[in-house]
């Protein structure tokens, strides 16, 4: 599929979720981006946009926000009506539109809407949201959308009100840059790919994975887990201040369970080291996993930690009752 082709498939994709009857297509014999109008009784009605050539990407994206936003405030009306009559537009390139963030707002919100998906992700673009802030008298620029991608919220916000106060930059590992990734795919997938790109998705994207390098050359798996060594020095000192607890955390690390599994645990450690979590019976399921038997990793704790015998019995009484 070409470069074009592609942008045209984009914006058709636009204009079918916002339910207008309008697709674009490459004229037949002509440079430029030809409009179909759906009609009543299986009718179609064509008009070629002179100004908007099949092979300019911004155009075509120009082209779809410009029926999306006159559909908006002219219900009903027909392609004539949104695009004014042929003779109007000028030999050459037509004017283009520069889209305002109040604009964009309204297409984007209204776009997520007809999906009935998420509507969690079109929080900058509604009431005092972040795009909502921006002056509404220019044209959106995709640097907004990058400061946005790239910007704690409460700096972008006091940037906003006072210049001099700093960007504080986002942490890139945290659930919240997934999130600002995510409004910017919206942006594209809404119409505006030209101020939210693919290749700032790309860049946004690289900048996880960068992070996950570091730390693989580090040494350092991204969550942290660490090592058996480290573990066991914690439980040392566990133990010592408090022996129930370290019991507990001792059965949590050796065998894998969930905390409140401890509770649970029908069998302490026999001479294989093997414990049994829950009830024997398919119909009673205490834990989230239900009856099952486990093996102790590393072996040794079970005696290190005395998890099982008389101390086990003890610490599962106090436990239990």
């Amino acid at each position: 599929m070409t470069q074009a082709n592609s942008a045209l498939s984009s914006a058709n994709g636009v204009l079918r979720a916002h339910h207008l009857p309008f697709r674009l297509r490459a004229g037949h014999n002509s440079r430029w981006v030809s409009v179909y109008e759906n009609l009543p009784g299986r009718r179609v009605r064509e008009r070629a946009v002179r100004g908007c050539s099949s092979q300019d990407d911004l155009a075509i994206e120009e082209l779809c926000f410009r029926l999306v936003s006159e559909a908006r405030r002219q219900p009903g009306a027909t392609l004539e009506q949104l695009l004014g009559s042929p003779g109007d537009e000028p030999d050459g390139m037509a004017p283009r539109l520069a889209p305002s963030w109040p604009e964009i707002c309204d297409a984007v919100v209204a776009f997520q809407r007809r999906q009935g998906v998420n509507m969690n992700l079109v929080g900058p673009f509604k009431g005092q949201g972040y795009f909502r802030l921006l002056p509404a008298d220019r044209a959106a620029r995709e640097a907004d959308v990058r400061r946005f991608a790239l910007h704690t919220g409460d700096s972008l916000r006091a940037h906003l009100a006072d210049p001099a106060e700093p960007l504080v930059p986002v942490a890139t590992h945290r659930q919240g840059f997934r999130q600002k990734r995510e409004v910017v795919s919206l942006l594209r997938r809404a119409g505006f790919g030209s101020i939210a790109p693919e290749s700032l998705s790309e860049e946004l994207k690289g900048m996880v994975n960068q992070k996950k390098v570091v730390l693989l050359a580090a040494g350092e798996s991204r969550r942290r887990i660490p090592s058996t060594d480290a573990i066991q020095e914690w439980l040392d000192q566990v133990i010592e201040e408090d022996p129930l607890w370290g019991w507990l955390f001792a059965m949590v690390a050796t065998y894998g369970l969930r905390p409140h599994e401890v509770w649970h645990i029908d069998g302490l450690p026999d001479e294989n080291g093997l414990i049994t979590i829950g009830v024997a019976a398919r119909h009673i399921k205490v834990t989230k996993t239900g009856f099952r038997a486990a093996v102790p990793l590393p072996a040794e704790w079970v005696e290190r930690y005395q998890l099982g015998g008389s101390n086990g019995e003890q610490r599962l009484e106090e436990l239990q009752g």
